[in-house]
C-alpha cells in the first residue's frame, strides 16, 4: 500500500512539472508588458505594421505628446549603444544638421549635445543644446532621457528612447517627446511636426537595425565605450509603476 501511494504521489509531482514547465518559459518580457498598456486598437496597429505612433493631447502646449512604439532586431544594449552615438545623429535623422557632443558628466552618463535643425517654412532653421542622461535599470531596459537646455525655438522639450527586452532576442523602442513651441504660428504646422515626429523615429529604426551590418568595427567600439559607463553607474530601479520589468 505504501508503495503504491509513494507511486502515485511521484507521478502527481511529474504530473505537475509537465504542466507547469511550458508556463516558466513562458513569461512574458517586458517589451511585451509595455505592449499590454497600448489599448487594443493601438495594438492591433503595432502589430500589423510593426509600429504604432499614438498622440495625446498636451497639457503643456498646442503640439500634442508624441509616442511611438517600433521593434528592433539587435538587443537593448545594442540599440542603446548605437543610439547614444550622439555625434551621429546628424548622419540619419531627418533635416538634422549638426548634432555635436559639447559637454560630458557623471562618467559619461550625462552628455550636452548641441543641434541645428533644418526647420519647415516659415521657421528659420532652429538650435537648441539638450542634456541627455543614458541609463540602466534592473531587467535589462535601457533609456537615454533627454531635456532641453536651451533653444531658439520651444519653449520645452524633453522625451526619451527606451529600449525594453522583447522577445526572441529583439527589442522594443519606445520613443517619446513632448516640444512645446514658442510661436503663436505652431498651430499652422502642427501636423506637419508630428509627421516630421514620426519620420525621424522610423528613421532611428532604420538605422539601428542596418548599423550592425553597415559598421561592424563601430558597433565594437559602441559596445565597449557604453559598457565602461554603464559599469560606473549602477542600475536603477523603477519608480513605481513607470514601466513594467519581466521577471526574466
Amino acid at each position: 500500500m505504501l508503495k503504491k501511494l509513494t507511486k502515485v504521489v511521484a507521478l502527481s509531482f511529474f504530473t505537475i512539472i509537465s504542466i507547469q514547465a511550458p508556463l516558466y518559459g513562458q513569461i512574458p518580457s517586458s517589451g511585451e508588458l509595455a505592449l499590454k498598456r497600448l489599448d487594443q486598437s493601438n495594438q492591433n496597429r503595432f502589430f500589423k505594421k510593426g509600429w504604432v505612433q499614438i498622440l495625446l493631447d498636451s497639457k503643456d502646449g498646442p503640439w500634442p505628446d508624441n509616442y511611438m512604439y517600433s521593434i528592433l532586431t539587435v538587443t537593448p544594449f545594442e540599440a542603446m549603444a548605437i543610439f547614444s552615438d550622439f555625434a551621429s545623429h546628424k548622419d540619419f535623422v531627418p533635416d538634422m544638421i549638426k548634432s555635436d557632443v559639447v559637454k560630458t558628466g557623471d562618467n559619461g552618463s550625462k552628455v550636452q549635445v548641441s543641434f541645428k535643425l533644418d526647420m519647415p517654412w516659415p521657421f528659420p532653421d532652429s538650435y537648441f543644446t539638450m542634456e541627455d542622461s543614458l541609463n540602466q535599470y534592473v531587467g535589462g531596459v535601457y533609456d537615454v532621457t533627454w531635456t532641453q537646455v536651451k533653444s531658439d525655438a520651444s519653449e520645452k522639450s524633453d522625451g526619451h528612447a527606451r529600449f525594453y527586452p522583447y522577445k526572441d532576442g529583439k527589442t522594443l523602442l519606445e520613443y517619446h517627446s513632448v516640444v512645446v513651441p514658442n510661436s503663436s504660428l505652431a498651430f499652422l504646422v502642427e501636423r506637419q511636426a508630428m509627421k516630421e515626429a514620426k519620420r525621424a523615429m522610423l528613421a532611428v529604426r532604420d538605422h539601428i537595425n542596418g548599423f550592425k551590418e553597415k559598421f561592424p568595427g563601430k558597433i565594437k567600439k559602441n559596445l565597449s565605450s557604453l559598457a565602461i559607463i554603464m559599469k560606473k553607474n549602477p542600475k536603477k530601479k523603477t519608480e513605481g509603476n513607470k514601466f513594467p520589468i519581466s521577471a526574466n
